[in-house]
């Protein structure tokens, strides 16, 4: 009876065995296709992925370009309002015509904002907005004496 009960023991670890066997082997089947199709899907946002940081890069090395043109015309602009200090009537002529210019390029969509205005130079040119400013309020105020018949 001893072999009897080893042989139906050995067959019933076999049979598991058998079973579990099959029925990984039937979840591998069902799950290969899932694993593969995310393998595929991983691999497609992968490359999403490096599209997007070249983009990146791309628009980090513009930003750099375009900063870099803004703190050349700040310079430029410096030494202009420098220079146009020591000549008050040369001053008027010029924030006059900044003025009409600023106006009309705000318009047409080239600037979003005044210069006087703009978050972008007001973070970065403080002190040069506010000598433009002050140049501003010195040419509102001659205008406004030259309208009403006084001199400046």
């Amino acid at each position: 009876m001893s072999y009897d009960y080893t042989a139906n023991a050995d067959g019933f670890v076999a049979g598991r065995r058998k079973g579990y066997e099959m029925g990984f082997n039937e979840a591998v089947s069902r799950w290969d296709p899932a694993l593969k199709d995310s393998q595929q899907q991983v691999e497609q946002l992968t490359a999403e992925l490096r599209q997007v940081q070249q983009q990146l890069a791309q628009a980090q090395e513009e930003i750099a370009k375009y900063r870099h043109g803004f703190n050349s015309l700040l310079l430029i602009t410096k030494c202009t309002a420098d220079v146009l200090d020591d000549t008050p009537q040369q001053r008027i002529k010029a924030i006059s015509a900044f003025s009409h210019l600023a106006l009309d390029w705000q318009k047409q969509g080239y600037i979003r904002d005044t210069p006087l205005n703009d978050p972008a130079l007001k973070e970065r040119a403080p002190r040069l907005l506010g000598q433009l400013t002050k140049w501003l309020n010195e040419a509102i105020s001659y205008a406004k004496q030259a309208t009403q018949g006084k001199k400046p």
